[in-house]
């Protein structure tokens, strides 16, 4: 996956959804424009960098200092994976710089449904809460800079509306899905056949070695190898 920046903008963004505003709600609390973070492929960064575009139009490039201090550890040999990364960050500077850009910047976000269910709704016998009856909406806008300062407004490009499948819809779009995914089990089974890993060649000159038991030994081999086959070689067949 490639990477990407973040922008946010103190200049007005034509037409913004309400639901990109509800979706950066933080305990309640009302937010504005100003406040939405939007992802970006087009800053000179592409490492998760915050830009923003301040109230005169001017491209600014968040620049962060500081240093990590681990927490003291034992010396023993088996530490927890989040015990391993104990620590704190400390900052010792924070600024924005002025950055001189030259080119449009794309910027979007995407939101849900109202009616989508949310983080720790109960999915339980509610087939409104089915996530494969919503699709994200979409929102992406475009600015133009010339040494780093805006010319016109930001403009919207591209608005697709969330949507909410009846149920008919929702029935029809789980067919397909279904079909499309038996497709892909043959596609996989097939591959497998014709293009097994190393370790898949391995267990399957050993299974065939010992597929005439001859002992409990060799019962129990094939054993083993069927419960790996079950839960990390799948697509044997």
């Amino acid at each position: 996956m490639s990477m990407f920046d973040y922008i946010k903008s103190e200049l007005p963004l034509p037409s913004l959804p309400q639901g990109i505003l509800d979706r950066w709600v933080v305990k309640g609390e009302e937010i504005n424009s100003s406040e939405v973070i939007f992802q970006t492929k087009d800053t000179p960064n592409q490492y998760m960098t915050l830009y923003k575009i301040d109230s005169e139009g001017q491209l600014y490039e968040e620049k962060v200092e500081g240093y990590w201090e681990e927490d003291d550890k034992d010396d023993t040999e088996e530490k927890s994976f989040l015990h391993s990364l104990g620590g704190k960050y400390h900052e010792t500077s924070h600024e924005w710089v002025k950055v001189s850009f030259n080119g449009s910047i794309d910027f979007y976000e995407a939101y849900n449904h109202p009616d989508a269910p949310r983080y720790g709704d109960s999915l339980e016998e509610d087939a409104d809460k089915d996530w494969m009856r919503y699709v994200y909406g979409w929102v992406e806008y475009q600015a133009q800079f010339i040494d780093g300062k805006i010319q016109g407004d930001i403009i919207l490009i591209k608005h697709d509306l969330p949507v909410r499948y009846t149920d008919e819809e929702l029935a029809a779009k789980k067919e397909k899905w279904s079909a499309e995914r038996a497709k892909l089990v043959v596609s996989f089974k097939e591959n497998r056949k014709k293009y097994p890993s190393p370790e898949q060649k391995l267990i399957d000159s050993i299974y065939e070695y010992v597929s005439e038991p001859s002992s409990n030994v060799n019962e129990e081999i094939m054993n083993k190898i069927n419960e790996y086959r079950k839960k990390y070689d799948t697509h044997f067949e």
